[in-house]
Parts: structure tokens; C-alpha cells; sequence
């Protein structure tokens, strides 16, 4: 098992450093990442809905994955280096997710705690905001080993896919039911992923999704 996990981490690791290493490039040609990027998920789409992995090898297989998470890993960092970009990337849906997660850090701080420290721990949980959490607090969370609860990361994603899941399944298990209910559930977290600042961590658990919900409507689940 431990083998496993190190061969399907491996690939995506180095992806996400490779990103990290040519940053400088993305930002000089944000137009091609943002290309690349498409790309990869029209194919990963066409990949997970045609039957061709009946008829491959299950050596063969084990490639054709690991090249898919080295894909995954630069697509984690790709994106998050864009979104640091100003310009054209900065408007239109990107632009009114981030404007999602700034109404929900202000609607937040309007709620009256008695600590004046809980709206910043909640927005550092919700929305990934820890600027307003005092340092100290910040190293409390450090020495208790629990600091990685502040940061988002798949494990916030996942949560919230949880959330949908069960609140959704009232709608049944028709077909046009699932697609619904995977349509809502992706639509749902890419927002989120996006207001959040798409950090790799949640692009990431966000892109696992995708291809979840994806392989589940082909039946390749």
C-alpha cells in the first residue's frame, strides 16, 4: 500500500514543481497556460467517457495514470499562478467568485461573537482568510499541532462534497437525477475552489472530484 501511495504521489508532486520552477513563464504567457489547461480537461473528459481502458493493459494503464496525475499536479499549479495574474483573468467568473468569498468573509465579520476572535478563526475556515487571526493565536494553533486545520485543503472540499451528496440524494436515482446532482455538485465546488484563491490543495481535491463524478456518469465507477 505504501508503494502505491508514493507511485501515484510521485508524479503529481513533480508536476506541481515543475509548475513551481517555470513560474515565470506562465506569467509571461498566461494565454497558453490558460489553453493548456482546457485542454487537459476536454481530454481527461473524453478519456473517462470512451471504453478504450476495457481493451488496455493493466500495465499500459498504470502509465496512462501516473502521466494523467503529473498532469493533475501542473494543472494545481497552473492555476494558481494565474489567478495571480491581473488582466483578462481577473474578470468574468473568476472575478465573481472571489467577489463570493469577500461577501462571505464581511457577512461573517457582522456576526456578534462574544470572542473577538471567532469571526477570524471562521473565516480562516470557511473562506481561507488568516489575516485576522493574531499571531498568537496562530502559534497556538502551531503548538498543538492542529495549525493544518487553518489552512484549506482537500479535507474542506471534501466536507462540503459530503454536504452535497447526502443533501442532494432527496432528488432520487434517476438518470437525468444524477447528472443533475453531479452537475450541481461540480458546479458548486469549482465556485468554491475558485473563491477560495484556488490554492493547489484545493484545486487538487477539486479536480479528484471532477473526475469522480465524471467516471461515475460513464459507469467507470
Amino acid at each position: 500500500a505504501e508503494r502505491d501511495i508514493a507511485g501515484i504521489s510521485l508524479p503529481f508532486a513533480a508536476g506541481v514543481a515543475l509548475t513551481t520552477w517555470a513560474g515565470h513563464l506562465i506569467c509571461l504567457h498566461p494565454h497558453i497556460s490558460l489553453t493548456f489547461i482546457l485542454s487537459a480537461i476536454a481530454l481527461s473528459v473524453a478519456f473517462l467517457s470512451h471504453p478504450i481502458h476495457r481493451s488496455v493493459p493493466p500495465a499500459y494503464m498504470r502509465i496512462v495514470i501516473c502521466i494523467c496525475l503529473g498532469f493533475c499536479g501542473i494543472l494545481c499549479g497552473i492555476t494558481s499562478e494565474i489567478l495571480s495574474i491581473s488582466g483578462p483573468f481577473t474578470g468574468g467568473l473568476v472575478e465573481s467568485a472571489k467577489a463570493i468569498g469577500t461577501s462571505t468573509g464581511e457577512a461573517i465579520d457582522r456576526i456578534g461573537f462574544r470572542s473577538p476572535y471567532t469571526n477570524a478563526i471562521i473565516k480562516a475556515l470557511i473562506i481561507g482568510d488568516r489575516s485576522d487571526i493574531p499571531k498568537d493565536i496562530t502559534r497556538a494553533f502551531r503548538d498543538s499541532g492542529a495549525s493544518h486545520i487553518l489552512a484549506l485543503s482537500g479535507l474542506h472540499l471534501g466536507i462540503i462534497y459530503g454536504i452535497l451528496v447526502k443533501g442532494l440524494s432527496f432528488i432520487g436515482n434517476t438518470s437525468s437525477a444524477q447528472i443533475l446532482r453531479s452537475s450541481v455538485i461540480i458546479l458548486t465546488c469549482g465556485v468554491y475552489t475558485l473563491a477560495t484563491g484556488a490554492g493547489p490543495s484545493i484545486v487538487r481535491a477539486f479536480l479528484f472530484i471532477f473526475i469522480g463524478e465524471t467516471a461515475r456518469r460513464h459507469g467507470r465507477v
